[in-house]
């Protein structure tokens, strides 16, 4: 949690998603998901092999969990709070502004800049969430949903990977199958990020275009 808080003050140009992705695994993926399923499996009896693809199955799962909360934010609309308004740096973003080319990622870098100002003055609270409203769909419009749900594709295809181990025993094996497809049927299921991002535009360069100097009303 304190790497996650001190990247938010990190130039998002310094920004390192390798760093992100450590603080995922250890505030979400080791401390909720890994180390929970370890007690059961060294409480079972389970050997190293076993307890190692325990640990490959519950690490994948944390960070399909984590990427997940992203996806979610990235796709309900801008508020007080919001990833974009605490100036988070999430890998949705990060890839976002990756994908742009040199100018079209400073602007990109000005508008963050721009929210987090508002954000922390006393009376800017109402424009920070309409200017982190307005990058949030053009971020839509330029894919960044899609490019996180195929990150969390991979893991959860990593997760099922796991659970076919030949070294986990038959009911252990069944019991991590049971919880990804319970998992991916309520919490991983699709969100219809297609729909608002076509509404927010079709163009995928609308990201690069200037912070707004008013909030639209």
């Amino acid at each position: 949690q304190a790497v996650d808080i001190i990247q938010s003050h990190v130039p998002i140009g310094e920004e390192d998603e390798r760093t992100v992705l450590r603080g995922y695994h250890w505030k979400t993926a080791a401390y909720t998901f890994e180390g929970p399923m370890l007690s059961g499996a060294l409480l079972a009896g389970l050997g190293d092999a076993a307890q190692a693809a325990v640990s490959r199955f519950a690490a994948a799962v944390g960070q399909a969990y984590q990427l997940h909360n992203d996806l979610l934010d990235l796709t309900t609309t801008a508020r007080d709070g919001c990833d974009l308004v605490q100036g988070k740096r999430t890998p949705t973003l990060l890839r976002a502004r990756l994908a742009l080319p040199p100018a079209s990622r400073r602007a990109l870098d000005d508008r963050l800049e721009t929210i987090q100002r508002a954000g922390a003055s006393a009376t800017g609270g109402r424009r920070a969430v309409q200017l982190a409203e307005d990058l949030r769909q053009d971020l839509l419009a330029g894919g960044a949903a899609d490019r996180t749900q195929a990150a969390i594709d991979q893991l959860l295809a990593d997760a099922r990977a796991a659970t076919v181990d030949p070294a986990l025993p038959p009911r252990f094996a069944a019991a991590t199958a049971g919880l990804l497809a319970s998992m991916g049927a309520t919490y991983f299921a699709a969100i219809p990020a297609a729909e608002e991002a076509a509404a927010a535009g079709t163009e995928s360069e609308c990201v690069a275009t200037e912070p707004p100097q008013m909030v639209r009303t």
